[in-house]
């Protein structure tokens, strides 16, 4: 679960 919110608000691509 904390894999997928990790990537979801990353500064990398917040959108994707």
């Amino acid at each position: 679960m904390f894999s997928h919110f990790l990537p979801y608000i990353s500064p990398n691509q917040p959108l994707l």
